[in-house]
């Protein structure tokens, strides 16, 4: 028995079944966490309430996503398809992070900058 390398790797139907499971378990974590951010947008302390940047940030992935899946089931090579995988998690999660943790560092440079200012405000008027 002789065996030929073709020098591709492609997906068993077994891996494309698995990944669709994937998939769905995924898009219904972001329809749950979807749910969540639909109920606490009425939140009136304005510290705590940030549904809006959950919002932005499933709006995220679900972008990321929409792009990735075609791309991914449309490329043969397994390697190229990790590669885009690794990137779209890369992306999505750098996304993710700088809209969640952008208006809370903005918020700790404006304290810090509201309690210098009046520091020497206060050593200047003893």
């Amino acid at each position: 028995v002789s065996t030929q390398s073709t020098g591709r790797c492609d997906f068993p139907s077994t891996n494309r079944t698995f990944a669709f499971i994937c998939l769905a378990i995924q898009a219904a974590l972001l329809a749950v966490a979807l749910l969540i951010t639909i109920f606490i947008r009425n939140i009136q302390l304005k510290d705590y309430n940030e549904s809006s940047e959950l919002a932005i940030s499933i709006y995220s992935v679900c972008f990321f996503v929409a792009i990735l899946l075609p791309i991914i089931f449309l490329v043969d090579k397994y390697q190229s398809v990790l590669i885009i995988i690794a990137y779209g998690i890369l992306c999505t999660t750098l996304v993710s992070n700088l809209i969640l943790y952008i208006p809370k560092f903005k918020a700790i440079l404006r304290a810090s900058t509201e309690m210098n200012s009046s520091t020497k405000s206060d050593s200047v008027n003893t």
